[in-house]
């Protein structure tokens, strides 16, 4: 390997090692070993932004042990010579800290600030790659909700499989492009029965390389202590699907009730679908009670945020059929899709034109028969079970775990005052348990 040097000619392993020498910083530069690599190394234009974070990550790593070792050598000075005392050094040390986090600061690298009049009519950029036709877009974030094992991950095996082989899933359109299937949760032979069972179902061949699973079961320990190790990987390969199942795996700590908590979670998928440029998918189970009479978005479980920072989603409710579900879109960034119904057949769930998507399953009561108002209300006693609530508490309780809204929880409330089902102790509304 050969290169200019400064103009005046060329230079190799030899002569460089040499210079270094004469000019007494080989071993500052970390040794002729080190100078041996940097030959041996072969650098990927694409990569080009990895490798500035790296320097930029050491870089602030050699100011941090500078100052560290600069601090310690004049801790163990201290009385021998004039170095001032304790809190002298400590106030070098905070000052020097804030100076390092500053100079970190000042490397961290934005997107430029665009006039958008320069983008307009035919200098639009361009948007990214559509992977699922009318559905998701490389770089972004689909989430796809239903009801606690209602079988999504068949339903996200399946569109693994179909974007791995560029075939329709769910009766829209795919691009081919490798898949990267995180799996926290089903244990690696099982994984890999599902999705063998959805290939062979689907009369596919999966070619090297297109489906890689990541099985991490007993790793799910929250997404930010996952983050660096995940993406030294799905930066290299190139995936244009990453698939996180489940996703209440990367809580980690997290509250999946609190917004804070959901939304600093999905900031790192964000994260992940910027750099590496691929779809991000995930799945997330619905709130408990009677989902149809819920809007779509709302039945998703856990903070609001779960349905509403993704750019597209996907809800999958039980429908009054056996084994199918209807499906709604909410979608950011594309055109409306009218709700459909797909319809289970292990191991994959197939659209059903024929069915009507409003047509959803009610909760029935012991003699079969629909529920009414005041069986949704009996639903809504069940909250008091061993326990009083202030009206604001069981209010916020009832949507927070039925996703009752405030008009229908205010007229389930009132027929279970006129029942007399309900009573006011000390303040606080618990079950008669009189009657």
């Amino acid at each position: 390997m050969c290169t200019r040097f400064n103009d005046e000619g060329m230079f190799d392993l030899v002569t460089l090692t040499t210079y270094l020498t004469d000019v007494g910083q080989i071993h500052s530069v970390g040794g002729p070993g080190y100078v041996t690599e940097l030959f041996a190394f072969g650098a990927i234009p694409e990569n080009a932004s990895q490798y500035i974070d790296t320097l930029r990550d050491k870089y602030g790593a050699r100011r941090l042990i500078k100052l560290a070792d600069d601090i310690g050598r004049r801790a163990y000075e201290v009385g021998e010579s004039a170095t001032g005392g304790p809190a002298d050094i400590f106030d070098e040390l905070v000052v020097g800290l804030e100076q390092t986090k500053a100079s970190l600061r000042s490397n961290l690298r934005l997107p430029d600030l665009r006039d958008v009049s320069h983008f307009l009519g035919e200098n639009q950029p361009p948007e990214p790659p559509e992977l699922v036709k009318g559905i998701l877009q490389q770089g972004s974030k689909l989430v796809v909700g239903g009801t606690s094992k209602g079988r999504k991950t068949m339903a996200l095996i399946d569109l693994a499989v179909s974007v791995a082989t560029g075939t329709p899933w769910w009766g829209f359109e795919t691009v081919r492009g490798p898949v990267c299937y995180i799996n926290f949760e089903i244990q690696e032979p099982f994984m890999c029965k599902r999705v063998n069972a959805v290939r062979s179902a689907k009369k596919l061949e999966l070619a090297d390389g297109m489906l890689m699973a990541w099985n991490l079961r007993g790793h799910g320990e929250g997404i930010e202590n996952l983050v660096a190790d995940l993406m030294s990987v799905l930066r290299h390969r190139k995936f244009v699907l990453i698939i996180i199942d489940p996703v209440y795996k990367a809580l980690g700590d997290r509250d999946e009730n609190k917004a804070g908590d959901v939304a600093s979670m999905l900031n790192q998928l964000e994260k992940i679908a910027v750099k590496t440029g691929a779809a991000v998918v995930f799945g997330a189970h619905y709130s408990k009670g009677n989902q149809s009479l819920k809007e779509a978005i709302d039945r998703i479980g856990g903070s609001g945020v779960f349905a509403r920072d993704p750019d597209s989603i996907l809800t999958m409710t039980a429908h009054e059929e056996d084994e199918a579900f209807t499906v709604d879109a909410t979608l950011r960034n594309f055109a409306p899709i009218k709700p459909f119904v797909v319809r289970w057949e292990w191991p994959l769930f197939y659209r059903d034109d024929a069915l009507d998507p409003e047509a959803l399953k009610k909760p029935r009561t012991k003699v079969g028969r629909p529920a009414n108002a005041s069986d949704n209300a009996e639903e809504l006693l069940e909250l008091l079970d061993g326990r009083g609530l202030r009206f604001g508490e069981f209010q916020r309780m009832a949507e927070k775990e039925l996703g009752i809204k405030e008009k229908t929880f205010e007229k389930y409330f009132a027929i279970l005052k006129r029942s007399n089902r309900i009573i006011k102790i000390a303040g606080m509304w618990t079950k008669n348990d009189t009657r």
